[in-house]
């Protein structure tokens, strides 16, 4: 909704425009009280930081088959819910799902019923941080991939290494829908979506026993991406992911995925670029 609003003069070199009760009565906020101003080229946006409204939900599991319940759960964590209560037939389930949820805590469990909140007060303020540790965490699952060829790690440290970096995207989503004030804040959303879908790619790369060359190549490649993607080089990034695409050669299964690996990458990064 634009709502047009006059600016008053106050004093000498000040001017001052009044803000709509209705949002300030929505947000709790009263005379005294603190927002921040952020400054871009043609406009101003204002944001009021940590004071997010709390929010909580109930989720009946108890008639959900197979793994609807990890889905229901991690959307409305991703959604920013601050207390979930969570009715069930499998506590042991419950808390295994409940691993995946950073900054939220068991508050109560039973046979049948689990409440879940946050412990969160007071987000990290900068996105990008996030984006970076998750570009190093995929990073480090190229590079766990290309030493399973060599013999020098094995499943179980990918498991883990994929295991933490969706445990990272899931809060990063969950932080965009929460508390982000970025304008264009899909890109982040779209960016965590291709990271988790091309460690899914690199997970099934394993299963099938890659050669040493295939995942030199793919390694390489990730960390020239990861490099661009944090200087914001994507013309760059689309040079060198088109020169990825090329070298994965191979014809067979497992050559498949890596190309599919490259596309998922490739295909989307238009979305990321701010100025054309």
């Amino acid at each position: 909704m634009i709502m047009e609003r006059k600016l008053v003069k106050q004093g000498r070199d000040a001017l001052t425009l009044t803000l709509p009760a209705k949002w300030l009565k929505q947000k709790g906020l009263k005379q005294g009280d603190s927002v921040f101003i952020e400054q871009h080229d043609n406009f101003l946006k204002l944001n009021i930081g940590s004071r997010v409204k709390f929010t909580e939900t109930t989720i009946d599991a108890r008639t959900f088959s197979g793994t609807m319940s990890w889905h229901a759960i991690i959307a409305k964590y991703i959604e920013g819910y601050d207390r979930i209560e969570l009715l069930h037939e499998d506590p042991k389930y419950i808390q295994v799902v409940c691993t995946y949820l950073i900054g939220m805590v068991i508050e109560e469990s039973s046979s049948k019923r689990t409440i879940i909140k946050t412990i969160i007060s007071e987000p990290e303020n900068n996105i990008d941080v996030l984006i970076t540790r998750i570009l190093n965490m995929f990073l480090q699952q190229a590079r766990i991939l290309e030493d399973m060829s060599m013999k020098k790690s094995d499943a179980s440290d990918l498991k883990a290494q994929e295991e933490l970096l969706d445990h990272t995207i899931y809060y990063c989503m969950r932080y965009l829908n929460k508390y982000s004030v970025e304008d264009k804040a899909y890109r982040y959303f779209l960016l965590c979506y291709m990271i988790e879908e091309a460690g899914d790619m690199i997970k099934n790369i394993a299963k099938y026993s890659p050669s040493k060359k295939l995942t030199s190549i793919i390694a390489v490649n990730i960390e020239k991406y990861v490099k661009n993607m944090s200087k914001g080089d994507f013309q760059k990034a689309y040079s060198e992911l088109r020169a990825f695409r090329n070298a994965v050669d191979g014809k067979d299964f497992v050559n498949g995925i890596a190309f599919e690996l490259v596309e998922t990458l490739y295909n989307n990064l238009g979305y990321m670029i701010h100025k054309v």
